[in-house]
């Protein structure tokens, strides 16, 4: 039987035991409550919360001074109500609104929390203020720019939510398509870089990026983008069947085509914008042929690269094409690779251009028609002996003399130099043992002598040169008192 102490000593152990195990558990119990906490505060700041189900739907002006109220709040959830209401509020009557927050400094507030990257929804929401407001206010973009909005959309290109990049790309575009000082602003900010490093997010993403580019590229980051942007825009020309996107994208190339001519051929940007001349969707064929005519206007080695069937074959249609644009920038591009040596001249004229371009002299579109008239004036000053000597097979000596009967200027001015020209020509190339100019005989045939000199009398100071340099070269002895009125001369 145990003594006394040992039943005191028994009892006093459990007692400790039991107080430890009281004490353990309020330990647990308190570590997890802070865990709750510390999960609470951080599903509010890193989470999103859904302040469409508490909060109103509506706001209205009236609700301003509770807004500016709400924003000065220290914490977290203060400013997020006031940029949810804000954004809600400017989402209907958004001039007023503006005017109102921007007088009570909301609008600087919203360029701070752009810049929150510790609260990504403040920031998300910030971002989709920005953008609603470059989509309906040039003033108060303009403004939010000149507080630095720039640098803080670009600081959210690097935030942790998907949904905050992808709108931050959207709001640098929106708002560089309406702030002409946008632009180099974010060349200054190296944006290219971080743009192009974030547009693998979504489609909408890449949509964003193409526009951005083709915004921005006018400014002062043609450079940025040929050394960071340029395989993402190639890889979207055949990535992405989206019409806004290959037009953003050709726009991008022909800034960078007037001062990057080899740097898209030898990247093979050519074989991918001819892809685009048959595409269905005009805007694309549009823009692919002025990014092309742009590379057409760069060396003879470098115009080499359009001269490939793949091409060539496109563009000899679009000549045919029931688009007046379209047929202007096809024989735009085709008078460029006529300036080039003997050799281009022979790949056009066996894709079978000549009766085309020639049927387009006569073309009641002002445009098509000038480009026309270049086509053969630079065959002629360019071309070899037999491929000038082709030009006779043709009926372009009296299409060219019809229009002489124009009231056009451009017109009548490239008609009669292409007229000297060929004149000029077939007297050196083509001399006879009588001395008998054949293109003389054939203009007089088709009776373009007396419009020349009509041309003489013209009120236009160029016309009137070219036209009494004709007459005198090569027409001298002409009389018009000698020709019957009655005789039809363009037969």
């Amino acid at each position: 039987m145990s003594t006394l102490d040992e039943i005191i000593a028994k009892r006093n152990a459990n007692y400790h035991k039991a107080k430890a195990h009281k004490r353990t558990q309020e330990r647990h119990l308190q570590a997890l409550r802070t865990l709750q906490r510390f999960e609470k505060c951080m599903a509010f700041r890193w989470n999103w919360v859904d302040l469409e189900s508490r909060y109103p739907e509506t706001y209205t002006a009236a609700a301003l001074p509770a807004v500016v109220q709400a924003a000065g709040i220290g914490g977290r959830e203060g400013p997020l109500f006031a940029a949810f209401a804000l954004r809600k509020m400017i989402a209907g009557d958004c001039a007023p609104i503006l005017h109102a927050a921007c007088e009570v400094g909301l609008l600087d507030q919203v360029v701070q929390w752009v810049e929150r990257s510790d609260q990504p929804q403040l920031q998300y929401e910030a971002v989709l203020i920005a953008s609603t407001v470059a989509a309906s206010s040039i003033k108060y973009t303009q403004l939010l720019v000149a507080r630095g909005l720039l640098k803080g959309l670009v600081c959210a290109l690097e935030s942790i939510s998907d949904r905050t990049r992808e709108e931050a790309l959207s709001a640098l575009a929106n708002t560089a398509s309406v702030c002409a000082s946008a632009a180099d602003q974010l060349a200054e900010l190296s944006t290219v870089k971080q743009v192009v490093e974030r547009c693998d997010l979504s489609s909408n993403a890449n949509k964003y990026t193409c526009w951005l580019l083709s915004t921005i590229a006018h400014g002062k980051s043609l450079e940025d983008i040929q050394h960071f942007a340029l395989p993402f825009l190639l890889a979207q020309l055949t990535a992405t069947k989206d019409l806004e996107v290959l037009i953003d994208c050709c726009q991008v190339l022909s800034c960078l085509s007037h001062k990057a001519v080899q740097a898209l051929i030898d990247c093979d940007a050519v074989p991918r914008l001819s892809g685009l001349l048959g595409s269905c969707q005009y805007g694309v064929q549009l823009a692919a042929l002025r990014t092309l005519g742009d590379l057409s206007t760069g060396s003879d080695g470098q115009a080499q690269a359009l001269l490939s069937p793949c091409v060539l074959s496109p563009l000899v249609k679009m000549v045919d094409s029931g688009r007046k644009q379209i047929r202007k920038e096809a024989v735009w591009i085709l008078s460029n690779l006529c300036v080039g040596p003997a050799g281009h001249i022979t790949h056009l004229l066996e894709e079978g251009i000549l009766p085309k371009v020639v049927a387009l002299v006569s073309s009641e579109d002002l445009d098509t028609c000038r480009e026309a008239c270049w086509v053969l004036n630079n065959i002629v000053l360019h071309g070899n002996t037999q491929q000038v000597r082709t030009l006779l097979d043709t009926p372009l000596v009296f299409r060219l003399c019809q229009i002489l009967a124009e009231t056009r200027v451009q017109v009548l001015s490239i008609a009669l130099r292409c007229l000297k020209a060929l004149l000029q020509d077939f007297q050196e190339r083509f001399p006879t043992n009588d001395g008998i100019n054949p293109m003389k005989e054939l203009i007089e045939a088709s009776g373009g002598v007396p419009y020349i000199d009509d041309l003489k009398m013209h009120g236009n100071a160029d016309l009137q040169c070219i036209a009494s340099a004709i007459m005198k070269d090569f027409f001298p002895g002409f009389d018009c008192t000698a020709v019957s009125e009655d005789e039809d001369f363009l037969i």
